[in-house]
């Protein structure tokens, strides 16, 4: 492998989809591949997702985007590192086994509006001191 070979890949878990992207240490993309998310349940202020579906395109997105590589005369031996990013905020209950419980809580679910209200109330200095109010969405 020499330097001259050296690529990155990136992978994007966003809330429309998988993104993943190979470049070389110029930036210059070399191969890349997406998949859309399916699974989004939007009802009123609950906002949640398929953890297990973000997996299965997730793995998805990696083969097509291996595929491009060798098809532009890369191999994944060329890969010297990569990055993962995801949306923020999003809660997944775990099991012991590390299996998702339920769907994820993504980072915009507002379910929690009584509760925020309360946290308002209950944390009025507080949040009078910092000039900020706690959101119905904010993570935990």
């Amino acid at each position: 492998m020499s330097k001259d070979n050296a690529l990155v890949m990136g992978i994007d878990c966003g809330t429309q989809g998988i993104r993943c992207l190979v470049s070389d240490l110029e930036g210059n993309i070399v191969a890349d591949g997406q998949e859309n998310i399916l699974s989004s349940n939007k009802f009123g202020d609950r906002f949640e997702q398929d953890p297990n579906e973000w997996w299965d395109k997730t793995q998805i997105c990696i083969q097509k985007t291996l595929r491009d590589l060798k098809n532009n005369r890369y191999s994944s031996y060329d890969i010297h590192c990569f990055s993962i990013d995801s949306t923020s905020g999003t809660i997944i209950p775990i099991g012991e086994n590390g299996q998702p419980l339920l769907p994820a809580i993504m980072y915009n679910d507002s379910r929690a509006k009584e509760e925020s209200l309360y946290i308002n109330r209950v944390a009025k200095d507080f949040t009078q001191k910092i000039g900020y109010q706690f959101d119905p969405s904010f993570a935990l």
